[in-house]
Protein backbone atom coordinates (compact mmCIF):
# COMPACT_ATOMS: atom_id res chain seq x y z
CA UNK A 1 0.00 0.00 0.00
CA UNK A 2 1.49 3.37 -0.96
CA UNK A 3 2.20 5.47 2.31
CA UNK A 4 1.69 9.01 1.82
CA UNK A 5 3.65 12.37 2.90
CA UNK A 6 2.51 15.69 3.93
CA UNK A 7 5.35 18.40 2.95
CA UNK A 8 4.86 21.69 4.18
CA UNK A 9 7.35 23.89 2.37
CA UNK A 10 7.81 21.39 -0.51
CA UNK A 11 7.94 23.96 -3.56
CA UNK A 12 10.86 25.35 -2.13
CA UNK A 13 14.51 24.87 -2.78
CA UNK A 14 14.88 21.58 -0.38
CA UNK A 15 11.37 21.15 -0.51
CA UNK A 16 11.38 20.27 -4.52
CA UNK A 17 13.79 17.49 -3.58
CA UNK A 18 12.57 15.73 -1.43
CA UNK A 19 9.76 15.67 -2.96
CA UNK A 20 10.77 13.94 -5.80
CA UNK A 21 13.40 11.98 -4.13
CA UNK A 22 9.92 10.71 -2.51
CA UNK A 23 8.34 10.17 -6.11
CA UNK A 24 11.58 8.10 -6.10
CA UNK A 25 10.52 6.03 -3.34
CA UNK A 26 7.03 5.18 -4.65
CA UNK A 27 5.46 7.62 -2.10
CA UNK A 28 2.23 9.23 -2.57
CA UNK A 29 3.14 13.19 -2.03
CA UNK A 30 1.36 15.98 -0.75
CA UNK A 31 3.20 19.51 -0.83
CA UNK A 32 1.82 22.44 0.67
CA UNK A 33 2.78 25.97 0.12
CA UNK A 34 1.56 29.93 -0.19
CA UNK A 35 2.39 29.63 -4.26
CA UNK A 36 1.01 25.70 -4.78
CA UNK A 37 3.10 24.19 -7.49
CA UNK A 38 6.40 26.24 -8.28
CA UNK A 39 6.63 28.06 -11.33
CA UNK A 40 9.60 26.54 -12.68
CA UNK A 41 8.42 23.61 -14.11
CA UNK A 42 10.05 20.03 -14.43
CA UNK A 43 8.66 16.35 -15.88
CA UNK A 44 8.42 14.78 -12.49
CA UNK A 45 6.03 17.42 -11.07
CA UNK A 46 3.37 15.97 -13.12
CA UNK A 47 3.58 12.24 -11.94
CA UNK A 48 0.10 10.64 -10.99
CA UNK A 49 1.40 10.67 -7.11
CA UNK A 50 2.62 14.27 -6.90
CA UNK A 51 -0.34 16.50 -5.58
CA UNK A 52 0.28 20.47 -5.07
CA UNK A 53 -2.17 22.11 -2.70
CA UNK A 54 -1.70 26.17 -2.30
CA UNK A 55 -2.40 27.23 1.58
CA UNK A 56 -1.29 29.94 3.79
CA UNK A 57 -0.40 27.59 6.76
CA UNK A 58 -1.13 30.39 9.40
CA UNK A 59 -4.11 32.11 7.99
CA UNK A 60 -6.32 29.23 7.02
CA UNK A 61 -6.39 26.31 8.75
CA UNK A 62 -8.82 24.37 6.25
CA UNK A 63 -5.75 22.13 5.31
CA UNK A 64 -5.99 20.15 8.73
CA UNK A 65 -9.56 19.13 7.31
CA UNK A 66 -8.17 18.64 4.03
CA UNK A 67 -4.96 16.28 4.59
CA UNK A 68 -6.50 12.66 5.47
CA UNK A 69 -4.93 8.78 5.60
CA UNK A 70 -1.43 10.94 5.76
CA UNK A 71 1.56 9.03 7.39
CA UNK A 72 4.30 11.24 7.89
CA UNK A 73 4.31 15.04 8.01
CA UNK A 74 7.33 17.23 7.00
CA UNK A 75 7.94 20.78 8.02
CA UNK A 76 10.39 22.28 5.80
CA UNK A 77 8.90 25.85 5.70
CA UNK A 78 11.42 28.45 6.56
CA UNK A 79 13.18 31.51 5.74
CA UNK A 80 16.28 32.76 6.29
CA UNK A 81 15.93 36.32 6.47
CA UNK A 82 12.88 37.91 7.82
CA UNK A 83 10.75 40.80 6.37
CA UNK A 84 7.58 42.63 7.74
CA UNK A 85 5.16 40.35 6.24
CA UNK A 86 7.43 37.37 6.62
CA UNK A 87 8.61 36.98 10.21
CA UNK A 88 10.51 34.46 12.13
CA UNK A 89 8.02 34.33 14.66
CA UNK A 90 5.20 33.43 11.69
CA UNK A 91 7.42 31.26 9.56
CA UNK A 92 9.84 29.57 12.00
CA UNK A 93 7.94 29.44 15.62
CA UNK A 94 4.54 29.85 14.62
CA UNK A 95 3.87 27.41 11.84
CA UNK A 96 5.76 24.94 13.59
CA UNK A 97 3.26 25.22 16.72
CA UNK A 98 -0.09 24.45 14.46
CA UNK A 99 2.23 21.80 12.63
CA UNK A 100 3.59 19.72 15.06
CA UNK A 101 0.12 20.19 17.13
CA UNK A 102 -1.73 18.61 14.11
CA UNK A 103 0.81 15.84 14.04
CA UNK A 104 0.60 15.36 16.93
CA UNK A 105 -3.22 14.73 17.62
CA UNK A 106 -3.51 12.92 14.23
CA UNK A 107 -0.63 10.44 15.80
CA UNK A 108 2.05 10.90 12.34
CA UNK A 109 5.26 11.41 12.57
CA UNK A 110 6.88 14.75 12.65
CA UNK A 111 10.18 15.53 11.01
CA UNK A 112 11.22 19.74 11.55
CA UNK A 113 14.42 21.13 9.34
CA UNK A 114 16.00 22.95 11.94
CA UNK A 115 19.70 24.69 11.34
CA UNK A 116 22.80 25.19 13.15
CA UNK A 117 24.41 28.89 11.83
CA UNK A 118 22.20 31.78 10.64
CA UNK A 119 21.14 35.20 11.46
CA UNK A 120 20.74 35.53 15.20
CA UNK A 121 17.05 35.87 15.01
CA UNK A 122 16.95 32.44 12.72
CA UNK A 123 18.77 30.42 15.13
CA UNK A 124 16.81 31.75 18.38
CA UNK A 125 13.73 30.85 16.28
CA UNK A 126 14.90 27.32 15.06
CA UNK A 127 15.64 26.35 18.43
CA UNK A 128 12.71 27.26 19.99
CA UNK A 129 10.57 25.51 17.06
CA UNK A 130 12.76 22.55 17.73
CA UNK A 131 12.09 22.53 21.56
CA UNK A 132 8.15 22.90 21.08
CA UNK A 133 8.70 19.70 19.03
CA UNK A 134 10.40 17.88 21.50
CA UNK A 135 7.85 18.53 23.96
CA UNK A 136 5.07 17.33 21.81
CA UNK A 137 5.88 13.38 22.87
CA UNK A 138 7.58 10.55 20.46
CA UNK A 139 7.52 10.20 16.82
CA UNK A 140 9.81 13.51 16.49
CA UNK A 141 12.51 13.97 14.18
CA UNK A 142 15.19 17.51 14.23
CA UNK A 143 17.60 17.72 11.61
CA UNK A 144 20.26 20.25 11.73
CA UNK A 145 21.92 20.95 8.58
CA UNK A 146 24.50 23.50 7.35
CA UNK A 147 24.92 25.33 4.03
CA UNK A 148 22.56 23.65 1.66
CA UNK A 149 24.16 23.50 -1.67
CA UNK A 150 23.25 22.38 -4.91
CA UNK A 151 25.75 22.07 -7.98
CA UNK A 152 22.92 23.03 -10.73
CA UNK A 153 22.12 26.04 -8.85
CA UNK A 154 25.08 28.50 -9.11
CA UNK A 155 25.12 30.84 -6.17
CA UNK A 156 24.87 27.93 -4.17
CA UNK A 157 27.58 26.36 -5.53
CA UNK A 158 30.00 29.04 -4.71
CA UNK A 159 29.06 29.55 -1.41
CA UNK A 160 29.74 25.99 -0.63
CA UNK A 161 32.63 26.37 -2.83
CA UNK A 162 34.03 29.39 -0.57
CA UNK A 163 32.73 27.60 2.86
CA UNK A 164 34.81 23.91 1.55
CA UNK A 165 38.19 26.79 0.66
CA UNK A 166 38.16 28.47 4.06
CA UNK A 167 37.39 25.27 6.70
CA UNK A 168 41.23 24.35 5.19
CA UNK A 169 42.41 26.67 7.48
CA UNK A 170 42.21 26.21 11.08
CA UNK A 171 41.71 29.75 12.23
CA UNK A 172 37.97 29.25 10.63
CA UNK A 173 37.95 25.45 10.71
CA UNK A 174 35.44 25.52 13.84
CA UNK A 175 33.33 28.23 12.90
CA UNK A 176 32.90 26.72 9.61
CA UNK A 177 31.85 22.91 10.48
CA UNK A 178 28.92 24.67 12.03
CA UNK A 179 27.60 25.26 7.86
CA UNK A 180 29.99 22.66 6.08
CA UNK A 181 28.08 22.18 2.82
CA UNK A 182 25.41 19.63 2.52
CA UNK A 183 24.52 18.46 -0.90
CA UNK A 184 20.90 19.03 -1.51
CA UNK A 185 20.59 15.67 -2.41
CA UNK A 186 22.50 13.97 0.48
CA UNK A 187 19.58 15.87 3.25
CA UNK A 188 17.16 14.71 0.76
CA UNK A 189 18.18 11.35 0.75
CA UNK A 190 18.44 11.36 4.82
CA UNK A 191 15.13 12.81 5.45
CA UNK A 192 13.87 9.70 3.13
CA UNK A 193 15.95 7.82 5.18
CA UNK A 194 14.57 8.46 8.48
CA UNK A 195 10.94 8.31 7.61
CA UNK A 196 11.96 4.72 6.81
CA UNK A 197 13.73 3.72 10.05
CA UNK A 198 11.22 5.88 12.35
CA UNK A 199 10.47 3.65 15.01
CA UNK A 200 8.25 6.20 17.10
CA UNK A 201 11.11 7.46 19.55
CA UNK A 202 12.23 11.00 19.26
CA UNK A 203 15.73 12.43 17.28
CA UNK A 204 18.19 14.77 16.96
CA UNK A 205 20.46 14.35 13.87
CA UNK A 206 23.30 16.47 13.28
CA UNK A 207 25.01 17.00 9.46
CA UNK A 208 27.78 19.01 10.68
CA UNK A 209 29.51 16.35 12.45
Amino acid sequence: MTQTIVIFGGSGFIGRKVCQKALEHSYHVISISRGGQPKTHKEWMDHPNMTWKSYDVLEDTSWQKDLLDVDYCLNLIGIFFESASQTYDDMIVNTNHLISQWAKEKQIPYLFLSAKLGPIGYIKAKKQAEQEALTRGSDITIIRSGLVVDDNWGLKKRQGQIIQFGYQFPLFKCLLSQVYPVPVDKLANMIISCLKTAKGDSRLIDLTK
